[in-house]
């Protein structure tokens, strides 16, 4: 995952100009909030609406803009949608957390605006959320790709310990959900 330490607002100008390539046109990412039935979720969104949909999925801890960067290169090619998902960034934190839950909150997401197939990218937990819903609705998935996880099975041995009740320092999620990802 590319971070962008600064928080800066990425355009896909700034990305060309430090590859030293000139862009075919300018792209920002536009931050939005959706509501859907019991949860309020933020996402980035690149304008470019004729394109084919690409859901992007944060690691734990991360949120939407940590995929600036990405975004931004694939935007020639996607209109892309990157989610902060439950428990992360500016997204609702419902203190209620699971892999099925994220799965079924990025269902009503997509659902929410209207897309029926697209392309799904994840990161280490928001992988496992990719495989699941892939797995639950593979009709939805054009292409999966799935970094930095194993696929979720029954059974799977836990070869963490469990973490604390508290963070020992603050963090940038609700902390209640590590216990139900940690499993």
């Amino acid at each position: 995952m590319v971070r962008n330490p600064s928080h800066r607002r990425l355009t896909l100008t700034t990305i060309h100009t430090e590859r030293g390539s000139q862009p075919n046109r300018m792209t920002v990412l536009i931050d939005r909030m959706i509501s859907l039935a019991n949860l309020t979720l933020h996402y980035r969104e690149t304008r470019e609406e004729e394109a084919s949909p690409l859901i992007l999925l944060h690691g734990l801890g991360a949120e939407a803009q940590d995929w600036d960067e990405i975004a931004l290169a694939l935007v020639e090619r996607y209109h892309v949608f990157a989610l902060s998902q439950r428990g992360h960034g500016k997204s609702d934190r419902p203190g209620v957390y699971s892999f099925e839950l994220m799965r079924d909150d990025l269902k009503a997401f997509a659902d929410a605006l209207s897309l029926d197939r697209f392309t799904l990218i994840g990161h280490s937990m928001g992988a496992t959320v990719a495989y699941l819903f892939a797995e639950r609705w593979p009709d939805r998935v054009v292409r999966l790709v799935s970094e930095d996880t194993p696929p979720p099975y029954e059974g799977r041995a836990n070869p963490y310990d469990d973490p604390p009740d508290d963070p020992e320092e603050p963090v940038p999620f609700d902390w209640q959900l590590v216990k139900p990802i940690i499993r």
